[in-house]
């Protein structure tokens, strides 16, 4: 349905500004999930839509949930469905600021929206849309939504219209050897590590580090992060998986590949190169993914320290 601008919060809604109760339908939504309801309808404001449940009411609460995060169901009211909300307690748990508020403009975009899953892809493998949802394949499981940094803005306005134009960055592509090699200058070489932690202490704007490296066994998680404390990005490899993340201030993850050649028991390569406003991410010298850059001061470069990786090659060179 199509709103007039609202501007009111949620949680104003159900205190000084909340109508008679004879006009609104029965609200009740755990103060866990208040932030994410007040963000929704906020989100829709901009975009042109006066949501406050005046006609459906609103209930979400924590509630048993099997192999599920949420859920989201419609009980026949007066004048159209009552907005059902359920939750995983367990897994709301384990998820970050920005996975819970995806969670709920999720099953808001199911019950307010009348949006059904939308399971169709981006040309470099990411989901066209936070609603995407059952049915998926396994691999498809492990696929995240990137709702983060410059692609957040996109998937919210998905939400509202499904019919948005398709993103600037939907079709960007990188070559491996955009950037010759005269223009890098090393700054840190090294061999035959059994892991990396090096802090630097100078300020670096654009970057290349770049990685070979294997896993020793190939069957427990081995890592690799770099930034700094307050936002870092990282990757994570297990049998033919490949994952990248990034720590809670940055709301990851982001992306996953798996693929049967991708053994990193065997030696693969991973170039990060940060220049003008993203950092992108090659894998064996192949385009993977891009995010926002970080920070000017590259504060730290770690990997797993248990002996289950080794570091065949480690450069880190500034890009002039």
């Amino acid at each position: 349905m199509r709103y007039a601008l609202y501007l009111f919060s949620f949680s104003i809604f159900l205190s000084a500004c909340r109508p008679e109760p004879t006009e609104v339908s029965n609200i009740n939504v755990d103060e866990a999930f208040e932030p994410y309801v007040n963000s929704f309808i906020q989100e829709g404001a901009k975009r042109g839509y006066d949501i406050d449940f005046s006609d459906t009411g609103l209930s979400i609460v924590f509630g048993n949930i099997v192999n599920a995060s949420a859920s989201c169901t419609e009980i026949a009211g007066h004048d159209s469905g009552s907005h059902q909300i359920l939750v995983n307690k367990d897994a709301w748990h384990t998820l970050n600021d920005s996975l819970r508020e995806r969670l709920i403009f999720h099953e808001l975009g199911h019950c307010e929206l009348n949006r059904v899953h939308r399971n169709d892809k981006f040309e470099d493998g990411s989901w066209k849309s936070i609603m995407r949802g059952d049915p998926l394949s396994e691999a498809d499981e492990k696929l995240p939504i990137p709702y983060f940094g410059f692609r957040k803005d996109y998937y919210i306005n998905e939400l509202f219209e499904e019919s948005v134009s398709l993103p600037d960055w939907a079709d960007l592509k990188f070559e491996y050897d955009e950037i010759p090699a005269s223009s890098k200058t090393p700054l840190i070489e090294a061999q035959g590590l059994p892991n990396i932690q090096d802090t630097i202490d100078f300020e670096i704007e654009d970057y290349e580090l770049e990685i070979v490296l294997r896993t020793v066994s190939g069957e427990d998680i081995t890592w690799v992060a770099w930034g700094t404390t307050e936002q870092h990005y990282f990757f994570w490899m297990q049998d033919t998986d490949f994952h990248f993340a990034a720590n809670a201030a940055f709301q990851g993850p982001f992306h996953f590949v798996q693929h049967p050649d991708l053994d990193f028991r065997e030696s693969q390569k991973i170039t990060i190169r940060q220049v003008g406003p993203f950092c992108k991410i090659f894998l064996n010298e192949t385009f993977f993914f891009i995010v926002d850059r970080l920070p000017a001061d590259l504060f730290f470069i770690q990997s797993s320290m248990d002996n289950d990786i080794v570091i065949e090659e480690y450069r880190l060179s500034r890009i002039d």
